[in-house]
């Protein structure tokens, strides 16, 4: 019978998964081999201590199909033809082989020759393997469990999978510390090398900053798009919890609103947040860079002392790059100008990489380019190890490389770890969790999607430059409703070109409001929250301009009725979302984790167990994978009791 399962199939070849042909002759062999041995051959033609080899001759043989994970049967055949007896007393077996597959006849192998000759009187090789104790899958499923402890492990003679202790094959411990960078966790005081990342407007709430950090995770703050009285409020929250970390504030590039990047680094300074998420960032700006410098000072040896970390999110190359190299010279001078740091501090500044790390953004929820992570992965990995050489930087300043984006289960998780990431980053997933900054009727949506309910709509913050991103689209009309007003802003200059049956249609299906009501809120927006009066203005006389700000207000209002619950716009709400809620959803399905399942009491997860569920599923799934890489362990690799893991019980 076929294993679909088997080692071969993952490695030969990448997209196209057959069995080596090689690997069928070999099995043609050993049939002979068997001849040899159930017929006593050797014993009969007087040869002592037999040993089989290959000998010289013609051998042809053809290939007519192939055997892959679909197949369902293989059957390997030889017809002996003739047994040869040589000279000197050995035997020469010559045989014609055949391979079929489901009944076909596959591969032909003509003239396959083996030599039985005698062999040197050598005692026979036994491995020793101490005491042991049979193990059923469900007893090893256990041990394996035991993350911290190494287990030794054989198969018997007569298949039997048993325990020794000493000798067998050993399970080296994997614990949550040994999936990444030891160094990540040493930088930011934390227990696990991940982080939770941050989902703008406040889903990633300080509640479940607070709620992570108090078990060692890092947090990661949603402030992007939230007022700033709010940022202030939760990040007092957030320092009264957590008055030593561990946790980190979100500071997103605002290209139309420099004044509210600066805010944000103002108050990160006065307030001693020493750990940001800088996002979104299409260039370095004067305050993430003032950032970074004013952390700097220098230690009782001159050495370079930097307090203000940041982790750089980015899925291109090129934004990589700008975090992994120092400051640009141009921003540095400017800053040290205009009195934001000192000379010293410029000059630090120069000798240090932008970021302490780097988190790669593969296929994730909202802002996305929808990067493969195992494409994106390895060439930013590589390009950190050019750049550090070609800077010269020591090896504490190494940037780390992480990976985020389609992380919501075990598997993944390991995936990404094997790949090379120091730390992995978690996005979606937390959004389905009771601490996140979002309402029941989200989560309760979120909990019930499959990875193929997301689709991509236009985004607020870009959508004049028809700038998308990923969100739910199952229960809700936000994406069919958005991809409308793109439409409406491509094909018309303002509401006077529209035909009016268009802008009833808008205002009764997708406003809800009159356009003239929706402007009187657009200004009333701009002008006393934003203090820009300035593009109301310019909007007053451009009508390509008031129809953009307009349906920014229905963008922009989409994810606010999303996040709080509001009950009549339940089908405009916008919610981001990548594709790992499906792989969560299916990770956790019957478990405490499913608020469907009775064990949850009807509460939706904790971010804490959802995420240190995955890491330790992580672990069990490298030790299981150790077991599969032993080749004198026969284990039925078929079986979902042991090679899958499901988190049946809280993590204390």
């Amino acid at each position: 019978t076929v294993n679909k399962n088997d080692w071969f199939f993952s490695c030969h070849f990448w997209m196209d998964p057959v069995m080596p042909g090689s690997l069928g002759i070999e099995s043609m062999f050993q049939l002979i081999e068997s001849f040899i041995i159930n017929t006593d051959l050797a014993s009969k033609n007087s040869i002592t201590n037999p040993k089989i080899t290959h000998t010289p001759g013609e051998t042809k043989w053809k290939y007519r199909g192939q055997l892959s994970p679909k197949s369902k049967q293989m059957d390997s055949e030889v017809h002996i033809k003739e047994v040869q007896k040589q000279p000197d007393g050995s035997l020469i077996v010559v045989a014609d082989g055949y391979l079929l597959v489901d009944g076909l006849r596959v591969y032909f192998a003509e003239s396959l020759r083996v030599r039985i000759e005698s062999g040197s009187q050598q005692p026979m090789r036994t491995e020793s393997i101490g005491s042991e104790s049979p193990l059923s899958v469900e007893q090893l499923r256990e041990k394996l469990l035991n993350l911290s402890s190494p287990v030794r492990l054989a198969t018997k003679p007569n298949g039997q999978l048993v325990q020794t202790t000493s000798g067998g094959e050993e399970i080296a411990p994997v614990t949550i510390a040994d999936l990444g960078d030891k160094s990540f966790m040493e930088t930011y005081g934390v227990v696990a090398p991940m982080y939770t990342g941050a989902m703008a407007k406040g889903i990633a709430s300080a509640d479940l900053v607070i709620a992570a950090g108090k078990k060692g995770i890092l947090g990661s703050f949603g402030a992007g798009g939230l007022p700033m009285h709010i940022v202030k409020e939760s990040l007092a929250k957030i320092q009264a919890a957590l008055p030593n970390g561990p946790y980190a504030v979100n500071l997103i590039h605002s290209p139309f609103d420099s004044n509210l990047e600066e805010g944000n680094v103002d108050l990160f300074l006065e307030k001693g947040v020493h750990v940001i998420e800088a996002s979104a960032f299409m260039d370095l700006t004067p305050q993430v860079v003032r950032y970074r410098a004013a952390g700097l000072k220098r230690g009782a040896n001159g050495e370079v002392v930097i307090t203000n970390r940041i982790i750089g999110k980015c899925s291109r190359t090129e934004l990589a790059e700008m975090f992994i190299r120092p400051a640009p010279e141009k921003l540095l001078r400017k800053l040290v100008q205009t009195g934001k740091i000192t000379e010293d501090q410029a000059a630090m500044a120069k000798t240090i990489p932008m970021a302490d790390d780097v988190a790669v953004e593969a296929d994730s929820g909202g802002h996305t380019d929808n990067r493969p992570l195992h494409v994106i992965l390895p060439l930013i990995i590589n390009l950190r190890n050019r750049i550090h050489k070609e800077c010269g930087y020591p090896d504490s300043l190494r940037v780390r490389v992480g990976a985020g984006g389609g992380i919501g289960c075990p598997s993944a998780a390991l995936a990404a770890y094997n790949m090379g990431a120091a730390f992995i980053i978690t996005g979606t997933i937390n959004q389905v969790c009771r601490q996140s900054g979002t309402c029941d009727n989200v989560r309760k949506a979120l909990s019930q999607a499959s990875y193929s309910d997301i689709t991509m709509a236009p985004a607020a913050d870009m959508f004049d430059q028809g700038v998308e991103l990923q969100v739910l689209k199952k229960g809700t009309m936000f994406p069919s409703r958005a991809k409308k007003l793109y439409e409406l802003f491509c094909k018309y200059n303002s509401f006077d070109e529209m035909p009016v049956d268009e802008v009833k249609r808008l205002e009764k299906r997708t406003f809800r409001k009159t356009v003239a009501e929706v402007w009187e809120e657009t200004k009333d927006f701009y002008i006393n929250r934003l203090h820009n009066p300035d593009k109301i203005e310019r909007a007053e006389k451009d009508g390509k301009l008031k129809m953009s700000l307009c349906f920014r207000w229905y963008l922009g209002l989409s994810s606010f009725w999303a996040n709080n619950g509001i009950e009549d716009r339940v089908m405009d709400y916008q919610v981001w979302c990548g594709p790992a809620i499906g792989a969560f959803n299916d990770f956790v399905k019957g478990t405490y984790l499913d608020v469907a399942h009775p064990s949850s009491n009807g509460q939706f997860p904790c971010v804490v167990q959802a995420n240190m569920q995955i890491l330790t599923g992580a672990c069990y799934l490298d030790r299981v994978n150790q077991v599969k890489s032993k080749r004198k362990l026969d284990i039925d690799t078929t079986d979902a009791t042991l090679f899958s893991y499901k988190p049946d019980s809280p993590i204390q």
